[in-house]
């Protein structure tokens, strides 16, 4: 095989996006211990975080004790905990400063329209949800704040998949693509078309595709020229006459654009 720097990447990333597995070295070791922990466990063993990162247990260990150094974790009675650093970490990144410009504008949606929201970014083949706002009664969303769902299956991904490099997005393709649903778009060819409709209106639909009875609207939220991010209003199957939530949604999306051009504006000041 050449040994050409450009496909020894490519080849990297396809492996990963095809489940391969993380290369093992000591920094893909620390982020797959981080990545053990969810919204739902914020508290782990050392058995947990060995099992979630496929890592030997002295392994493990061994990392852990680091964190626990650096102020990465915090070592509890029942096992480790994320530290503060972590979070001071998150709060200087982009995403942060994507939520603060949003979440205003969210809060008004959702009283505007009572239905469920979505703020996430596209990261590799799948979408992480950053912000979400449930409306109640609304049907059940397989998506959670700081989780991931695959991008093909969802509105915010489609959107911000239809302005994204069209290398990244055939690579995304050539994956074996999930099913969740009857609706759940797998086939190569049917996403190609779907995609180009969203790059001429400007504007994705998720027909159950990800969970029955739940449909999507999303459109992409720009920054600086491109798609940086994607909201998405979510809404019974059974709502058919959706332009006045379409209206609102590209309303609020633009308004968010703004707002985090304005923060950027400040940032560089």
């Amino acid at each position: 095989m050449n040994q050409q720097p450009g496909a020894s990447r490519e080849s990297t990333a396809e492996q990963t996006l095809r489940g391969g597995g993380l290369p093992r070295s000591s920094v893909a070791r620390l982020f797959a211990l981080l990545d053990g922990f969810s919204s739902d466990q914020h508290v782990m063993t050392l058995r947990e975080l060995a099992r979630a990162a496929d890592l030997p247990k002295s392994t493990t260990h061994r990392l852990a004790s680091t964190l626990v150094e650096l102020g990465g974790l915090i070592r509890v009675e029942d096992g480790y905990r994320l530290g503060a650093r972590m979070y001071a970490i998150g709060a200087r990144s982009w995403e942060a400063t994507l939520h603060h410009a949003a979440v205003q504008h969210m809060e008004q949606l959702h009283r505007l329209s009572r239905q469920t929201l979505h703020l996430a970014v596209l990261t590799g083949p799948d979408v992480l949800y950053l912000e979400k706002i449930a409306a109640k009664g609304s049907p059940p969303s397989p998506a959670s704040v700081a989780g991931r769902l695959p991008a093909h299956l969802t509105g915010v991904g489609k959107v911000l998949m239809a302005f994204s490099d069209p290398d990244s997005v055939e690579l995304i393709l050539s994956r074996p693509l999930q099913r969740r649903t009857n609706h759940s778009m797998t086939e190569p060819a049917v996403l190609r078309r779907d995609l180009a409709t969203i790059r001429r209106t400007g504007i994705a639909q998720d027909n159950a595709e990800a969970a029955d009875n739940l449909r999507c609207l999303a459109v992409p939220i720009w920054h600086v020229g491109r798609a940086a991010a994607a909201l998405s209003l979510s809404f019974p199957s059974s709502v058919t006459s959706f332009q006045a939530l379409e209206n609102s949604l590209r309303a609020a999306a633009t308004a968010i654009s703004r707002s985090l051009d304005a923060q950027s504006r400040q940032i560089v000041a």
